[in-house]
């Protein structure tokens, strides 16, 4: 399972974009993959052609008087991205140049041009909702507001349907399991980075019963177990994965705490404290958010059985031996931090 899979740039997004738009810019992330450009070099070049395609779609809108945002599809790019990732064995080498090109986005020479048409004004300067963008009437904005402008979350989530039970990530060893496996390791490291969190979707969330995992002893549930259990290893496997993993769960612990207490204080009469988990103040993050739903110690807990049920399958010939080795190295892993 450590081969390299075909690219599937075309079928990843062709609901993003024209075929000739999706293989303009599938060509410069594969030429920062191959080493013909280096990731500077890749990210200047995708800022670029975003800008311009960006202002050309303002020309084309305000040229037919049309009433519509201008967009600038770093949706796309976020797709592309993580197709390429997903064709490629945790830890390649591609990978590696991958989240540089990633980083290197924040790095692109600040130049006059690498703006974009302010999405939130209308064709007149107005704005379009006075609570977008807290309010902000400059004409352009900068492309690269923070890493998370390349929109992971809506490109990852959509690319997660690889790993649907009944598509092919039950079979034992098929391309659509290593792809799973691959693009999971690719959402989590991003999640570790602190690009985007990639929680939503991802095999973690899938080994949950509350989220779709078939009843144990039903047809072919050991090999979507197998798959699930293999993709979602990819979070506690790798250097620091683990031990992100075992913080957030630990942080969502004591969220769910705070929120207990705080119910008690309200049903006391008590004046909520600011800025706690009530809304009030600064309210909650996202990383909080997803804590709560995901990272908790009951879902660590999910995670531990899952991986306990693979480890012991040894004659299931719907389970794979890397989904056996890995769920043994991530138990491995997991109680080891329990211990620290």
């Amino acid at each position: 399972m450590d081969h390299n899979l075909p690219y599937t740039f075309q079928e990843d997004a062709y609901y993003t974009a024209e075929p000739e738009e999706i293989d303009l810019f599938a060509n410069l992330v594969l030429a920062c993959a191959k080493n013909n450009l280096s990731p500077l070099a890749a990210a200047q070049k995708i800022t670029d052609e975003l800008a311009n395609l960006s202002w050309r779609n303002k020309r084309t809108i305000d040229a037919n008087d049309e009433d519509r945002p201008y967009t600038t599809n770093t949706t796309l790019i976020a797709i592309l991205l993580a197709s390429c990732a997903s064709s490629f064995p945790p830890c390649s080498v591609v990978h590696e140049k991958i989240f540089a090109l990633i980083e290197s986005f924040a790095k692109v020479e600040t130049r006059g041009d690498i703006i974009i048409p302010n999405h939130s004004l209308d064709k007149n300067g107005g704005l379009r909702n006075a609570e977008v963008n807290g309010g902000d009437l400059r004409d352009s904005i900068p492309l690269w507001g923070s890493r998370s402008s390349l929109s992971f979350s809506i490109g990852c989530e959509r690319l997660a349907d690889v790993g649907v039970p009944w598509t092919g990530v039950e079979k034992c060893g098929s391309k659509e399991q290593q792809r799973w496996r691959n693009l999971s390791f690719f959402m989590a490291r991003l999640t570790v980075m602190g690009v985007e969190d990639l929680g939503w979707k991802s095999a973690l969330q899938r080994l949950l019963p509350r989220y779709g995992m078939p009843v144990k002893g039903t047809l072919a549930w050991s090999g979507v177990l197998a798959g699930q259990v293999l993709a979602a290893a990819q979070w506690f496997v790798h250097e620091g994965h683990g031990e992100w993993v075992w913080r957030a769960c630990c942080r969502g612990e004591r969220l769910e705490e705070s929120v207990e207490v705080e119910r008690d204080e309200r049903d006391e009469g008590a004046e909520p404290k600011n800025g706690h988990v009530t809304g009030k103040g600064r309210g909650e993050s996202e990383q909080s958010q997803v804590s709560k739903w995901l990272f908790n110690l009951e879902n660590w807990r999910n995670w531990k059985a899952s991986f306990k049920e693979i480890t012991e399958r040894i004659h299931d010939p719907r389970v794979h031996e890397l989904a056996r080795s890995e769920a043994s190295k991530a138990l491995e892993i997991m109680e080891d931090l329990e211990r620290h």
